[in-house]
């Protein structure tokens, strides 16, 4: 895809970058909705479904950061965890739920950048 010209597609562009990265980095597994993450020691998360979504646009003032939360099976449990915000204490172990791709942007220029891509969610296994 060739570089995008407008401020908002380079904006979004170079916050995908840093996403992407985000999710390959060490001690992270990613899954998108309907694959499971394997954290080991049969620690498993399988993203289900956006529950809400109302984190504040990037290039948005907000008075509230909002949040998203993601109801997904961990270990085989049906659970809701919230992206930042604490941690899932399972019987395999703790998650950690750390990154969601594509950040939240008001506005998205398919021209640019192509449709807007399907989410992909970021974990760590927790200590303990």
């Amino acid at each position: 895809m060739p570089e995008p010209t407008s401020q908002l597609g380079r904006q979004i562009h170079a916050d995908m970058a840093r996403l992407d990265a985000a999710l390959r980095a060490p001690g992270i597994v990613s899954a998108g909705t309907g694959q499971t993450a394997d954290l080991g020691g049969g620690l498993t998360v399988r993203p289900i479904a956006i529950i809400e979504d109302s984190r504040c646009p990037l290039n948005v003032t907000c008075l509230w950061a909002g949040r998203l939360r993601l109801r997904a099976l961990v270990a085989g449990i049906d659970t809701e965890l919230t992206l930042g915000e604490g941690y899932y204490q399972s019987a395999r172990g703790i998650v950690h739920f750390e990154i969601a791709s594509p950040g939240p942007w008001a506005e998205w220029p398919s021209d640019e950048l192509g449709p807007r891509p399907a989410y992909r969610f970021g974990f760590r296994r927790g200590g303990g």
